[in-house]
Parts: structure tokens; sequence; C-alpha cells
């Protein structure tokens, strides 16, 4: 019983951190970023807005670029497609044009502390 209890307060204590960031390499090298804070920060606008249906949150991944002094671009990705779990995102920019709401973009101000979201359409 003890056992199953410990595995149970587990799997929920770090639920809301996906643990699913990959830093492009053309990045700005002298700003580090934490990506749990981000993606706390993300979520709580997410959740502003009403798009209709969003996977979990622990069901993206993430892919980020710090495009200059100022402005984090982001990409996020349902797991459910095996190409995302495969692919270098380190290495290589995607960019997702249909997919619904399993794939969004979102623009990070640093000195704004505050975010823009898209979410794709379907075709």
């Amino acid at each position: 019983m003890k056992i199953l209890i410990f595995l149970f307060i587990l799997s929920f204590s770090n639920s809301s951190f996906s643990k699913s960031w990959h830093k492009l390499e053309s990045s700005i090298d002298s700003i580090e970023i934490n990506e749990e804070q981000l993606e706390s920060k993300l979520w709580e606008k997410i959740k502003t807005m009403s798009v209709g249906y969003i996977p979990k949150q622990a069901d993206f991944i993430y892919q980020y670029k710090i495009a200059n002094s100022d402005l984090v671009v982001i990409s996020g990705f349902c797991k459910t497609n095996s190409f995302f779990e495969k692919a270098d995102l380190t290495k290589q920019e995607i960019s997702v044009m249909d997919g619904g709401t399993c794939y969004f973009t979102a623009w990070y101000s640093i000195a704004t502390d505050s975010f823009r979201v898209d979410f794709n359409g379907e075709a």
C-alpha cells in the first residue's frame, strides 16, 4: 500500500512541467532561460484563451529560440506525432502550418514578461 501511495504522489508531483524543451542551437547563448518558469507562465496565458479543445500540458514538446535580447520564440507540438520524438529539435527549426490546437507558436517578451500565443487552424 505504501508503494502505491508513493507512486501516486510521484506521478503528480512534477506533472505540470513537461521536461520536453529543446533550445535551438541558433539561439543567442548569452541569455539563459528557466524552461520550467517559462512553461508555467506560458500555460497561465494559454488557460485564459478560448480556442476550443487544447491537449493537456504534459502532451506537448517545445522547441524554442532566443531570437534577440528581448524575444523568445516557442513552438509547441503534440507528442502524439512520432516525428517530433525522432527529430533533433536542437538543430532543425520546425514550423507547422495546420494541425489544430496540437500545434502553436508563442512569442515571449523578456522585457514585458508577456506572451502572444497563436494556435494553428485546421485545413
